[in-house]
């Protein structure tokens, strides 16, 4: 009730806001920016005395604050938490609202900013000559093991480590590592656990196969029958180390998938290796794939994908191709920030709807379902 009665309360201020501001010019285009360490974020190039809203999520349920530029277009507020804020600067409406990364120190670059809505700086580097430009050097999803780098984003000529670590009763098969051409990068043993390469001009990914150390292979979920629907994409999911089931041979298709265990599926697919739920947040948080909040709740199907967009820019991934969802009965109840992403999952055959044709955007995401969605995205992007 608070929240209806918040945005409720927002919906009539923004709208006075516009009044009051139509009289002015845009004569910049606004900023939104936050200085790493600090948690002050700053507004500028906002028309004079505007109307300004803070959001602590990509949802717009948590209204925090609702604030004036002064007569200068500038203003600045501190928040208490280091995350992803979104700002509505001049009064504008929810869709248009930037996105701001409140970090606790600096490092090193995370990513394209939510693809959803304008970020809040640019992310390229001006001036500076001579700096050499980081890339990231990307670990496809494995199972039965990790593999971590160091450093994540090297230059060309930096000298790059690639630590193994196989689960128990684990060994690796194989290792390679492919430039952006999908040529094979010298890799040099260093120990029975570690190999370096040096990182070329463009990014590389890394490949490595985990099998068991006996020889045998990994059994199939005793209630996945070879009828299932799903059956292909959940073997693949599994085999993959994309998703593990959950106890006694089983990998209860039907079951929920939630936000935390999307934010480590994704962090994995991202090379990287959270030792845990708060560690998967966390990487999802610097990335901008989530905001992090409601780490138990069920995911959505428009969660999802827009989760999945965010990760396609992350990786570089093409964000063409999107399709006109009008075609839907439903297509109106997608979220704002949620529609791009949307059109560009259904263009790119990530999704297809449901049973009776509806995009279910509210909908929860089975286990099953969540397996072939991600199962598209690998054969449409990561192959």
């Amino acid at each position: 009730m608070k929240k209806r009665i918040s945005a409720l309360v927002l919906s009539v201020v923004l709208c006075l806001g516009l009044l009051s501001t139509t009289a002015f010019a845009a004569a910049s285009t606004p900023s939104v920016t936050s200085t790493d360490g600090s948690k002050v974020i700053k507004v500028t190039g906002a028309d004079p005395n505007a109307l300004c809203a803070l959001w602590g999520d990509e949802e717009f349920e948590d209204l925090l604050l609702l604030f004036y530029a002064d007569e200068n277009g500038v203003a600045s507020v501190t928040v208490d938490a280091f995350k992803t804020y979104y700002v509505g600067v001049n009064g504008q409406s929810q869709d248009k609202a930037i996105s701001v990364v409140v970090k606790d120190k600096a490092t090193t670059p995370v990513g394209p900013s939510n693809p959803d809505r304008p970020s809040g700086g640019s992310s390229h580097g001006g001036g500076g000559g001579g700096s050499s430009v980081s890339k990231k050097v990307t670990v496809n999803s494995t199972k039965n093991g990790s593999v971590s780098v160091s450093p994540s984003y090297p230059s060309k000529g930096n000298k790059v480590t690639l630590t193994v670590r196989p689960n128990s009763g684990y060994v690796l098969d194989s290792i390679k590592v492919l430039d952006s051409k999908g040529n094979e990068v010298a890799l040099t043993k260093e120990a029975d656990n570690k190999y370096t390469f040096i990182m070329p001009d463009g990014k590389v990914t890394v490949d490595a196969k985990f099998v068991k150390a006996d020889g045998s292979s990994d059994a199939a979920f005793s209630d996945v029958p070879d009828t299932h629907w799903a059956i292909k994409e959940i073997t693949w999911a599994a085999e993959n180390g994309i998703m593990n089931g959950i106890g006694g041979g089983q990998f209860a298709p039907d079951r929920t998938v939630t936000r935390q265990q999307l934010w480590m599926v994704m962090a994995r697919l991202g090379g990287s290796n959270p030792a845990d739920m708060a560690a998967a947040r966390s990487w999802a948080m610097s990335n901008n794939i989530s905001d992090g909040t409601r780490p138990g709740e069920a995911l959505t199907r428009q969660q999802l994908v827009a989760i999945l967009y965010r990760y396609a820019q992350l990786m570089g991934y093409p964000t063409t191709g999107a399709a006109d969802t009008s075609t839907f009965p439903d297509h109106a109840t997608v979220s704002a920030y949620a529609k791009d992403a949307m059109a560009w999952a259904v263009g790119n055959g990530i999704v297809t709807g449901t049973s009776d044709g509806r995009l279910n955007p509210g909908g929860t995401a089975s286990r099953a379902q969540f397996a072939v969605i991600m199962y598209r995205f690998d054969q449409k992007f990561a192959n």
